[in-house]
Parts: C-alpha cells; sequence; structure tokens
C-alpha cells in the first residue's frame, strides 16, 4: 500500500474534465442506430449536406436537382428494410446505417432492389454503409466512416447556418458533436497510459487499486441494500440503490412522491453513503427545481419536519441534514429515517388512501 500510496501522487487529477454533454447524450440516446437514422434522413434532404455526403462515398452529385425524397425504412421484395433510400432525378440511393452492429444485413437483396428500381425509373443504383468502425471492402456497396463524414461536413459550417436555419443547424451541429462522441468511446486518455507504461510495477498498481476500489464500491452497495431492507422491514416503503460509474459512493434512494400524496413536488430522499463509512441524509425535488429560494417548499417541509429550516442546509439541488452520521450511530440513522417517514404518512397519507 505504501508504494501504492507513491505512485498516486504523480496523477495530476487537475487534467481530468469532464465533457459537455451534446444534445443526444442528455436524451439518452446517443448510441441509437434508429435515433441517427431519422436525424440523417431530415438532414439529407438538405442539398448541401447530401452533397458532401454523397461526395464522402465518392458520387458525384446531381446538379440540375429539382426534387430530393428521403424516406426510412424502405422494403425490399424480400421484406427485408434498407435504413434510408434517396430518391433523386438522377439516382437511387439506399444507406444502411450501423453504429455498433456488423454488417449481418442481405445486401444482395439490397443491391437488387435498387438496381430494380433505378432501372424502372431510368436512374442509377447505389448501396452506401454509413458506419462507425468500417465495414469489409466490397464491390456491391461503397462504404462512408462516420468520422470521414463529420470531417468532410464541418468545415461548411458557416455555409450550412444559412441554408439550414438557426434551428436546425442547432440540431445537426450536436448531431456532429453526438458523432464526435461516439469516436472518443474507447479511446485511452494518452497522459494516464504514459503514466502506466513508465515502469514495469505501474500498470499492476493500477490493477491492484482498480480491485481496490472495485470492492470498496461493492461494500458501500452491499450497505445501502442493507439500510433499504431495515427501512422497508420497519416502514413497509420500497428503494432503491444508486451508484454512479467512477465514483465509490452508494445511496438508498426513497421516492417519496411515489409512496405518499405529494402532488405539488416530486420529493426524493436519500442516503449517501462515503468510503468512510458515513451517512447523510439528503432530501430533494426530483423535478430538480431550486428549492433553496421556494419558501412553499421550505414551509410544505416545515409542517412535515418542524425543525427544518434549522437542521437542513440547502446545497446544489439537495437539502443536506446537518448530522453526519457515524458507522456507530448506524442504529440512530435507521431510527431518524424511520421518523421522517412516519411524519410524511402522518401529514401527507399514503398514496391511494
Amino acid at each position: 500500500m505504501k508504494e501504492i500510496s507513491e505512485f498516486l501522487k504523480d496523477y495530476d487529477l487537475s487534467d481530468f474534465k469532464e465533457k459537455e454533454l451534446n444534445f443526444f447524450q442528455i436524451a439518452g440516446f446517443p448510441h441509437y442506430e434508429n435515433v441517427s437514422s431519422n436525424i440523417l434522413m431530415y438532414f439529407l434532404k438538405n442539398e448541401d449536406i447530401l452533397k458532401i455526403f454523397l461526395e464522402c462515398a465518392g458520387i458525384e452529385f446531381d446538379e440540375t436537382l429539382d426534387f430530393i425524397d428521403v424516406s426510412r425504412e424502405e422494403s425490399t421484395e424480400n421484406q427485408k428494410r434498407i435504413d434510408i433510400l434517396i430518391n433523386t432525378p438522377k439516382y437511387i440511393i439506399g444507406i444502411e446505417n450501423k453504429i455498433w452492429a456488423a454488417l449481418y444485413n442481405p445486401i444482395d437483396d439490397y443491391v437488387k432492389h435498387l438496381e430494380d428500381k433505378a432501372q424502372r425509373e431510368g436512374k442509377t443504383g447505389h448501396l452506401i454503409v454509413f458506419s462507425k468502425n468500417g465495414v469489409p471492402k466490397s464491390d456491391k456497396y461503397k462504404s462512408v466512416l462516420y468520422k470521414e463524414f463529420k470531417e468532410k461536413v464541418t468545415p461548411h459550417f458557416y455555409e450550412l447556418m444559412a441554408s439550414l436555419g438557426h434551428r436546425d443547424f442547432l440540431l445537426f451541429s450536436e448531431y456532429i458533436k453526438n458523432i464526435e462522441f461516439l469516436e472518443e468511446g474507447g479511446v485511452m486518455n494518452k497522459e494516464f497510459v504514459a503514466m502506466a507504461l513508465k515502469n514495469d510495477d505501474n500498470i499492476k498498481k493500477i490493477q491492484q487499486i482498480m480491485k481496490y476500489g472495485e470492492d470498496a464500491r461493492a461494500e458501500l452497495i452491499e450497505e445501502g441494500n442493507k439500510i433499504k431492507i431495515a427501512i422497508n422491514e420497519r416502514e413497509n416503503i420500497a428503494a432503491y440503490v444508486y451508484k454512479e460509474s467512477h465514483q465509490i459512493f452508494a445511496a438508498p434512494i426513497f421516492e417519496l412522491d411515489k409512496i405518499f400524496k405529494c402532488d405539488k413536488y416530486e420529493i426524493g430522499l436519500h442516503i449517501n453513503i462515503n468510503i468512510k463509512k458515513e451517512y447523510r441524509i439528503r432530501i430533494w425535488d426530483k423535478k430538480g427545481k431550486n428549492l433553496g429560494s421556494d419558501e412553499g417548499f421550505i414551509n410544505f417541509m416545515k409542517t412535515i419536519l418542524p425543525n427544518f429550516a434549522k437542521d437542513y442546509e440547502y446545497k446544489n439541488r439537495f437539502f443536506d441534514f446537518n448530522q453526519t452520521f457515524s458507522e456507530n450511530e448506524y442504529d440512530s440513522l435507521i431510527d431518524y429515517v424511520s421518523e421522517i417517514l412516519r411524519a410524511f404518512r402522518k401529514v401527507v397519507g399514503l398514496k391511494g388512501e
């Protein structure tokens, strides 16, 4: 442990910065192919974006366009589906979009469908595979990488602001930011790797630190489950244990709005357990309201906990109980949480009553 402590002195936390989330990460759909295909379909209706995309595929852009029809889920005669279909006066183009999945699709069926459709309309048919990681080379389709499209389209942002308008440009730029996010997946921090390879023992030490961290985190999660069960046995109120990746803490969470009649607020109560085995009680509104300046909420809580204003301090969306319970005060913690829940039941009443 002494060697590991010395090793940790060489690691500078100041270099680590949380990256700003793009819109698709915030919405929870950064990796969904259907979401990506829907957005891509919408923007390929723009001639400037379509031109850049076709250039990536090595397809000459038709400067005489008088219409661009872009649709989703084109069905072949064998009831297979091509992600996106582009129909212009000159081309019938199918796009198969791949983020993580391998190219297991019936390519021959796609190509036949596109060529038959193009021949009937006197056009040229193409299949493009648009992918994050690349696909095997083939004469049957053209391949475009996410990274390649991003690099080609980014220098044209100024023109795209004019052709798309403010709203659509904002959404398109977020789509490109999500491509950047997808590219970063699995890429190791170069400075950390350099430090890890500094001498032969460093990787072993890092692995040992990770194992100790995982063990500590697992113990805190187990402690959270223990508290959850203890409270449920006393008050018949269910909870779940929250744990966040890359952080060593756990928290049994009680969603009071799902249990009690709290129509105006979505109140949550959780018990934060840190690595020192200290327990802190927190109360907050799950709608994310700035409750520190909400007199209505504070007065509401005073009806439940008369000493609320004195006993709780507002910090970063949370009302923290001033007292931190130690491991030796575990029983007092359970007693106090039970008192809070009984006070809610008495003043607010159970849902369904």
